[in-house]
């Protein structure tokens, strides 16, 4: 993480969880790299599992609060995107005022 090589953290994370489940740092060190490479969903999950396993764990906290923020920001962003999507396509549409004949 000090080199902020988020895959290589993950990755040795994902070894440190396969060889013992029970190992909050690995939790906690692999979701704070996804959390800083942007997969908050991930982090969460992982920081989750860190504070089951370490209640007292006085640093996953703040980061998985964090991600929390960022994934409730990049929804509303999509939400918005999305709306002025939809909005678009109904501009782009063409009018149909004519009545149709049966």
């Amino acid at each position: 993480l000090m080199r902020n090589d988020f895959a290589d953290a993950v990755s040795d994370c994902n070894e440190a969880v396969d060889i013992d489940e029970g190992y909050a740092g690995a939790w906690g060190i692999r979701g704070t790299a996804k959390h800083r490479h942007g997969d908050h969903d991930g982090a969460i999950h992982d920081l989750c599992k860190a504070l089951e396993l370490d209640p007292g764990n006085s640093w996953a906290e703040p980061i998985l609060e964090e991600a929390i923020e960022a994934c409730e920001h990049l929804r509303k962003l999509q939400s918005i995107r999305n709306a002025a999507k939809a909005s678009q396509n109904r501009e782009d549409e063409p009018e149909n005022d004519e009545p149709v004949n049966d």
